[in-house]
């Protein structure tokens, strides 16, 4: 079953190993070395890649050649053309050193096992320091423990829905589910014109993991905001050079749940395009800020990479980016000479973004595609809106803000920039998330704002919590260690107790007992040899691995009299259709949340299901009684699965070798 232990070790080990694989192992060889910081350089190049990956699924979904053999075969040539040309000499030749290296240190593996079987003996005879374990501080490793409780909390309530539940997370999750496999079936804006960044980043985890997709939609959403948790410990860490500030704002983030997030806590469980463009804000911006405090030409373009990639994802998420670099712009015009200089190269790249996040766009509406149209009322729906409600870490949030407003004017000049930015940014997101709702009366910025200013709440935070630490306590003795280790592990238990590290469980539109048997049949047979009448819920879960067709027409198209499937004015069964039928039967129909603000409006497709299935019930009666054939697949308390076989052994044995019914048929046409 889904929710099983071996089962989701499978499946999570091909997910992570595709993720490593593409994001971290395949940027090594591609970039070249940016930052002697190494978590810096990891970040950096899996910004770069994941904009190359996606302008790379662009052209080759256009050209119909999305496929792996055509991605290594584009992965090979970038690796080999940074090693073949004449200017990256000297790369080759530090590549063919580290080759060397490696192959002597194979031949020290028998050494170095006998040496360390003889210390697990007890006989310390190590004299070499590289097979010696390197001393690690009271504060590294109090922190490196600490860390592993924050993002292993963070990870268990975001991901347990992922782990135990197959049904696609909130209303968004199927049409998600089939976006991501439109783009692995090489079909570009197939419901209309939206940026597609988020379902091609987890096509290729799809085709790279070879798993069920329903297990890259699950797993995705929360890493997805667990990632944010991680761009928060990363850029505060980096921005303030402070690791226990990083934490602070990682756990609040991470842990405070409701009480932080408000609305929009069910969404760090779900699979969202908002959310996945949200991971690279923190990012991008410090990258954008290290530039404009030293020029780093590499932290130029890991920041448009990672601006990009937010264009190219979602359009709220990318507008913060923007607002995020243009706040850094008029800081670097405020730096003198070398700064304004920079703020005309940071416009050029922000130009840039823009223009490319534009081009697929514009060739959807070119190819006669016109946009998503629920995504553009929505973009475009207006209402009257109220001011928000603020709650404790909105004033939390406040203050941080005020602090570091102050703090700004009084801190090292070389200090200031960093403190200008968070004051900045934070009071800026603050603003829209109040009052540009209730401004200009945007639905869309009323509703999807809350989510950059709980980022923005904990980057202030985070940059206050590392300014009081200076202020109050300069020294980074063991007893300055110790204060800051006791004060963050109180605020990771107080948070986790508060919270109660209760999993998130977002609503869904199905039975979760009926997505899992998706999958289940899906794993039965090879794919397209089979067909499931189901409800459109199960439209998603079927494409691009069997064929999916409705109750409905099952039910007014087919005789259950005749041999099966025989359509009502035929006579021979419909050759088009698998030998392998399933049927999902709703013994409950599935109602939603009544405190759901949609639960009113799907009461009539309540009301036409339950009709549907009265007359299902009937159909199979009939079906049973004239054929007999009806086996159960599956069955619980609300949900019930026929199968039927139309076939013979012989057109079994012919399905597995040529995969699709059709062509056993034309093996006996030959054989004839």
């Amino acid at each position: 079953m889904y929710g099983s232990i071996l089962n989701q070790i499978f499946h999570i080990g091909h997910y992570v190993f595709a993720f490593w694989l593409l994001l971290i192992l395949v940027p090594k060889f591609i970039f070249s070395p940016s930052s002697s910081d190494k978590l810096e350089r990891i970040v950096s190049n899996a910004m770069r890649m994941t904009f190359l990956y996606i302008v790379i699924a662009y052209v080759l979904v256009v050209t119909k050649l999305f496929e792996v053999l055509s991605i290594l075969a584009v992965i090979a040539f970038l690796i080999l053309r940074s090693y073949v040309l004449p200017k990256h000499q000297r790369k080759r030749g530090d590549a063919m050193t580290e080759l060397g290296a490696k192959f002597y240190d194979f031949l020290e593996i028998a050494f170095r096992t006998k040496l360390g079987w003889k210390y697990i003996r007890g006989r310390r005879v190590f004299t070499d320091k590289r097979l010696q374990l390197p001393k690690t501080s009271f504060a590294a490793a109090a922190a490196a423990v600490l860390a592993i409780a924050v993002f292993g909390m963070s990870g268990f309530v975001r991901l347990y829905d992922a782990f135990t539940s197959a049904a696609p997370s909130m209303s968004d999750g199927a049409v998600i589910l089939a976006w991501s496999k439109y783009i692995s079936m090489r079909e570009l804006f197939h419901d209309g014109v939206y940026p597609q960044g988020m379902f091609i980043m987890m096509s290729y985890l799809q085709k790279f993991a070879a798993i069920n997709a329903i297990y890259v939609l699950k797993y995705t959403g929360g890493l997805n905001t667990l990632l944010v948790v991680f761009g928060l410990y990363f850029s505060v860490s980096r921005l303030t050079g402070g690791r226990w500030a990083a934490l602070a704002g990682a756990v609040v983030y991470g842990l405070a749940g409701t009480a932080l997030h408000g609305g929009d806590w069910e969404r760090q469980a779900a699979t969202i395009p908002q959310e996945f463009a949200l991971l690279f804000l923190l990012p991008t911006l410090y990258f954008f800020f290290r530039y404009f405090e030293n020029g780093s030409r590499h932290a130029l373009w890991a920041g448009a990479a990672g601006c990009a990639v937010m264009g190219l994802s979602h359009t709220i998420a990318f507008a913060y980016g923007g607002l995020g670099l243009g706040i850094l712009m008029l800081l670097g015009l405020a730096a003198g000479e070398e700064g304004r200089r920079r703020f005309w190269t940071g416009a050029v790249a922000g130009i840039a973004c823009v223009m490319v996040s534009i081009i697929p766009l514009a060739y959807g509406l070119l190819i006669g595609k016109s946009f998503h149209g629920s995504s553009s009322s929505f973009l475009a729906e207006t209402a009257k809106i109220d001011p928000p409600s603020l709650n404790g870490w909105d004033y939390v949030g406040l203050a941080c803000i005020a602090a570091l407003a102050l703090w700004s004017l009084a801190a090292p000049r070389g200090e200031r920039m960093v403190y200008r930015f968070a004051t900045l940014f934070g009071f800026t997101c603050f603003l829209l998330y109040a009052y540009g709702g209730p401004v200009s009366q945007s639905v869309v910025l009323a509703t999807r704002s809350e989510s950059v200013w709980t980022v923005a709440t904990c980057l202030a935070f985070g940059v206050v919590w590392h300014a009081v630490w200076k202020a109050v306590l300069s020294d980074e003795g063991r007893i300055a260690a110790t204060v800051q280790v006791v004060l963050c592990a109180s605020l990771v238990a107080g948070l986790g107790f508060a919270n109660g590290l209760k999993p998130i469980i977002p609503y869904k539109m199905m039975w979760d007992s009926s997505a899992a048997q998706y999958v289940s049949i899906a794993k039965q047979h090879l794919p397209m040899t089979w067909v499931v009448y189901s409800q459109s819920e199960g439209y998603s879960l079927t494409y691009g691995t069997g064929v999916h067709d409705y109750i409905g027409t099952l039910i007014k198209d087919f005789d259950p009299r005749k041999f099966p499937l025989t359509r009502t004015e035929e006579t021979m069964p419909d050759g088009n259709i698998a030998y392998h039928i399933y049927i999902i039967e709703e013994k409950q129909v599935y109602r939603h949340d009544p405190r759901l603000s949609i639960y009113n409006a799907l009461a009539p497709e309540y009301e036409r299901k339950e009709q549907e299935y009265r007359e299902l019930r009937q159909w199979l009666a009939l079906y049973q009684e004239y054929n007999g054939d009806l086996k159960t697949f599956y069955e619980d308390d609300v949900i019930k699965v026929h199968y039927i076989f139309r076939g013979t052994d012989q057109e079994a044995n012919d399905e597995l070798i040529w995969a699709k019914p059709e062509f056993s048929k034309l093996l006996e046409n030959l054989m004839q």
